[in-house]
């Protein structure tokens, strides 16, 4: 018999106290839906029979017996394939169901099904399954969890009632918690709807810090210490302001230590333990004398506090993984080591494995906590907050103003050695550990993340809603992208998406007549309400979500693009604004105006105009900017103006220009008069710090030895330094050379000059930080970027302006000058600005096997050629040679290269990335996305191939030369010496001019400019 336990928090009669209560729930039984085929229930025998109830000539009771007797050929089947599996106890019944997903063998339709009831002791149907009278089996290996909540209606953290239940026998009890019952049968547990508003529940919440040394020979992490702090009674509603959280009684900690190996407790320790403790009323602190004891005092706290959340930075990643691991190396009974969670486990689950609860924790550590619920700072603040580091320092730092002490596991066993350094490491533990919780408040991770899980405008959304685009509303086509509905009947989903947006809209004004706690504990509801309404669109999307339907992704984004360029032709055609820049669900107006009233009133224009066309969708006015620098799509600086209590103040934005790449160091971020400076070391070493994040464990990777990143995190693991260096984290680190070798250029070199700050600090003396390469890979990506559309600026001039090898970036400009490659046939003023770009001719005399780049074919190079004498090229020898280097050019081409436009990045692929993003072009988005934003371009184009093949075709075109000739005289002489020429190249000339007019890319199908 399966059963399910629910953990929560009951409340005491007496007083206005809790206790945590664990219901152990039996008899949940499998749900799943047999789907008939339409011989089963013949379609027109079905509506004669609905017909008659609904006339009233038969009674619902003949109805269902009718429907029974059609399925019986189907129960029959479906009891044979239950009786295979030994399930003798089940019940079966007929009800309708609306199936609107995309199964091929189920038809979206509502329909009747057979529903099978059976206990989840015996084994489930195969998915697969089907049979002569019925196609698909539905639900199948549904979980007993998801069924419960589905079938009780739980939406969310709630209050629940249970009408019939019996006290568990403490012998019996599967749980730590402080009472524990049994019930009989999930049917008898209710949402509670009590009759005024009820507040959940205060919670018990504890932060956890643990110091460790590294065992060099077993190169693993052991625990030296152990911090924890918890606060009582804390409100997970609403926030919590500095002043609450600091009155008395709600805070208590205690730390254990233990001496590593080897080592003893410094003189005077005992007394120093003694007169902390008698300080403070209670054991905050106490000592053991192995890793064991330390784990089992630990746990024993830890149970007494019965926590309702575990909070820490990086906790599902390191602190608990490290907890349990080391209880399992020191053979802790599993009676001990399970209290870390609320259910009582007697094995130990494989902790290590992919993760089904995003990022860091695994399901065997979910398994172990099970009860409690888990807060990571560490993965919180990603969601949250965008910063370049999430490391506790840096967070400390820029959410609290706090300056953290950071202290390597390799200085620990230094700090035994005498009282007052052991002290530090125990503040330091406690310190740590109210960092996170501090972060927890300030952030207000509880409130927000209790708003998102009760919860069950943007373009997309509104899309869905003005298009009433759902699962049961769309018809589906056989070419895979769904037809618009037709159907009036809101389906599901914009059902939902008005709903939530109704309720944001009434808590937005709300806000705005209240003021303090309240307006923020508002804030987080309509945050709540937006990331919800938000990401609807996206989950449809997702190909591992629940709701997975790329073809309605797809319609809503077609839909989408295509109300934006509605948008933008009717606000240029009928209103007769310039519109310079459209982006996703925006779209931005140069009004040419200075006049601020005069631009609110055009912005008022169009809004009225615009909103006018649509039901649902409306636009409002973002912002106005006063000056914009747009370099690209979804690229831009601009100065934006904000109006604050009557004054106008002018405020700096910036889009995809790469102030917040995690890649960049700070100095790419600060240029000035930047070179001198760090030729002469007048630049801080913190300003050259890159950091980059880990997107798998260190030695996950396989070239590794490539990755800077990757070689400073594999290096600070060695040296003990376990956390901050895993899947995720973020590593810091500069770009060295050594005194006396060159500075670094390949990739290679670059990973293994790459040095932690830290470890620099200890040698700086053999380590020159790499100027050449900060000038080259930070400083001058960034400069061309943003300077690429200002005129009088070119690659090859800012490359030297900061001191770098022009000749290295004449190339790029070539390529990026024009929106266009083909305009240098077109528009350049002599043959030699048109083919400047090109790669010369070379022809290799067969006497001397010398080669010569031959230019045009009137020089004396070329005029040697057909000299008589030994050394003559014969024309069959220029041909082969004009032809092999053709084929070469072409064979470039047909590589197909691509390469990625940003700067920074430069990824070089034969495998375009076919991820649909927006409205670029399919196989255009770079395979770094998100970390890059940049656009797949061929690296050799067709423009370029057609312009190398003109260029050969000029350079031995003898006609070409002849009419370019003004002066008669000389006319005169260079014909005489072409009838010399002409014999020796009039093959090659002939067979370029054969393969260039072969290329589609010079011809002009009328087809395809007719009107």
């Amino acid at each position: 018999m399966l059963t399910r336990s629910l953990l929560a928090l009951v409340r005491v009669k007496t007083g206005d106290t809790y206790k945590s209560c664990c219901a152990v729930v039996k008899n949940i039984q499998r749900c799943v839906y047999a789907i008939p085929n339409d011989s089963i229930f013949p379609s027109h025998e079905l509506m004669t029979l609905e017909q008659e109830v609904k006339e009233s000539r038969i009674s619902p009771e003949s109805f269902r017996g009718k429907l029974h007797e059609m399925a019986s050929k189907l129960k029959k089947e479906i009891s044979q394939q239950l009786l295979q599996l030994n399930v003798s106890n089940y019940s079966m019944a007929l009800v309708k169901r609306n199936y609107a997903f995309d199964r091929p063998d189920v038809l979206a339709r509502e329909q009747y099904v057979l529903k099978i009831n059976y206990p989840f002791k015996d084994p489930p149907l195969p998915e697969d399954l089907k049979g002569e009278s019925f196609c698909a089996v539905l639900g199948s290996h549904t979980s007993a969890l998801e069924l419960f909540i589905l079938k009780r209606k739980i939406m969310g953290p709630s209050w629940l009632k249970i009408s019939i239940f019996s006290a568990t026998l403490k012998s019996q009890r599967v749980s730590w918690c402080k009472s524990e019952v049994t019930v009989e049968s999930p049917k008898v547990i209710t949402v509670s709807i009590p009759e005024e508003k009820t507040v959940p529940p205060p919670a018990v919440i504890t932060t956890i810090n643990l110091k460790t040394i590294v065992n060099e020979k077993q190169n693993i992490s052991e625990i030296v210490s152990a911090s924890v702090l918890c606060f009582h009674n804390a409100k997970i509603d609403v926030p919590m302001p500095g002043p609450e959280r600091k009155r008395s009684g709600v805070l208590s900690h205690f730390t254990v230590v233990r001496n590593p190996e080897g080592t003893g407790y410094p003189i005077g320790w005992k007394k120093e333990v003694a007169y902390r403790n008698s300080k403070n009323g209670c054991n905050v602190l106490s000592f053991e004398n192995s890793e064991r004891a330390l784990l089992n005092r630990l746990f024993l706290e830890l149970n007494e506090l019965d926590s309702d959340v575990l909070v820490g930075h990086n906790i599902s990643g390191f602190d608990l993984d490290v907890l349990l691991q080391r209880a399992q190396a020191c053979i802790v009974k599993s009676s001990m080591w399970s209290k870390i969670g609320r259910l009582k486990r007697s094995f130990k689950p494989k902790l290590k494995g992919n993760t089904n609860f995003g990022s860091g924790a695994t399901p065997g550590l979910m398994f172990c906590i099970a009860g409690r619920l888990l807060c990571d700072i560490d993965l919180c603040s990603r969601d949250l907050l965008k910063q370049v580091s999430y490391s506790l320092t840096d967070l400390s730092k820029t959410q609290l103003n706090w300056d953290r002490k950071e202290i390597s596991p390799n200085d620990i066993p230094k700090m035994f050695q005498s009282s007052k350094t052991l002290v530090e490491l125990i503040e330091c533990g406690e310190t740590d550990a109210w960092l996170s919780m501090e972060l927890m408040f300030h952030l207000s991770v509880l409130p927000l993340t209790l708003q998102l899980t009760n919860i069950s405008g943007n373009l997309w959304g509104n899309t869905l809603q003005e298009y009433n685009i759902c699962f049961t509303t769309i018809s589906r086509s056989e070419d895979g992208v769904p037809r618009l509905p037709s159907s009036q009947t809101p389906g599901i989903l914009p059902k939902l998406m008005e709903h939530l947006v109704s309720i944001r809209k009434c808590v937005k004004l709300k806000m705005k007549k209240e003021t303090g706690l309240k307006c923020r504990e508002l804030a987080i509801r309509q945050e709540a309400l937006k990331l919800t309404a938000n990401s609807l669109y996206g989950y449809l999307g997702f190909s591992n979500s629940r709701l997975y339907a790329k073809p309605l992704a797809e319609l809503i984004t077609l839909e989408g693009r295509e109300i934006l360029q509605r948008t933008v032709d009717f606000v240029q055609n009928h209103l007769n604004l310039e519109v310079i820049h459209g982006d996703t669900d925006s779209i931005m107006i140069h009004s040419g105006l200075d006049d601020i009233e005069e631009v609110k009133a055009i912005g008022a224009k169009v809004i009225q105009e615009v909103n006018k066309k649509y039901r649902c969708l409306k636009i409002e006015l973002d912002g106005i900017y006063k000056r914009m620098l747009l370099l690209r799509k979804r690229k831009y600086a601009a100065i934006k103006l904000q109006f604050k209590d009557g004054k106008i103040c002018e405020e700096i934005e910036r889009k995809g220009v790469d102030m917040v790449r995690r890649d960049w160091s700070l100095l790419s971020k600060e240029i000035g008069d930047i070179k001198e400076e760090m030729r002469n070391g007048q630049v801080a070493l913190e300003k050259y710090v890159i950091t980059k994040a880990l997107s798998k464990s260190p030695e996950a990777y396989p070239d590794s030895k490539s990755q800077p990143h990757v070689q400073v995190a594999l290096r600070m693991r060695q040296r003990g330094y376990k956390e901050g260096f895993s899947a995720k984290d973020t590593v810091p680190y500069i770009i060295f050379y050594e005194q006396g070798n060159p500075s670094l250029a390949s990739s290679v070199g670059i990973a293994e000059g790459a040095r932690h700050p830290a470890e620099v600090k200890s040698d700086d003396s053999r380590w020159l930080v790499d100027i050449d390469y900060y000038l080259a890979q930070q400083i001058y990506p960034v400069v061309s970027r943003l300077c690429a559309e200002i005129q009088g600026t070119s690659p090859e001039r800012l490359a030297e302006c900061l001191g770098l090898d022009p000749s290295k970036y004449r190339r790029r400009s070539n390529i990026t000058t024009g929106s266009d490659p083909s305009t240098s046939l077109l528009f350049a003023t002599s043959d030699e600005e048109r083919y400047k770009s090109c790669e010369p001719l070379v022809l290799a005399c067969r006497s001397c096997s010398a080669a010569l780049n031959c230019p045009s074919i009137t020089s004396s190079v070329c005029a040697s050629i057909s000299e008589g004498s030994t050394r003559r090229i014969s024309p069959a020898m220029i041909a082969n040679q004009v032809k092999r280097q053709i084929d070469g050019f072409v064979s470039m081409y047909y590589k197909g290269i691509m390469m990625c436009d940003d700067e920074s990045c430069k990824y070089t692929t034969r495998s375009p990335n076919f991820l649909l993003l927006g409205d670029r072009e399919r196989g255009t988005v770079c395979p770094n996305y998100p970390n890059c934003n940049g656009t797949l371009l061929r690296k050799y184009t067709e423009a370029e191939l057609y312009r190398q093949l003109s260029y050969f075709c000029h350079i031995l075109d003898t006609q070409y030369s002849l009419e370019k000739q003004m002066d008669v005289g000389v006319k005169i002489q260079v014909e005489k010496a072409m009838t010399k020429i002409r014999p020796a190249v009039e093959s090659a000339a002939s067979m370029a001019q054969s393969i260039r007019d072969r290329c589609a890319y010079g011809w002009l199908q009328l087809t395809d400019i007719a009107v």
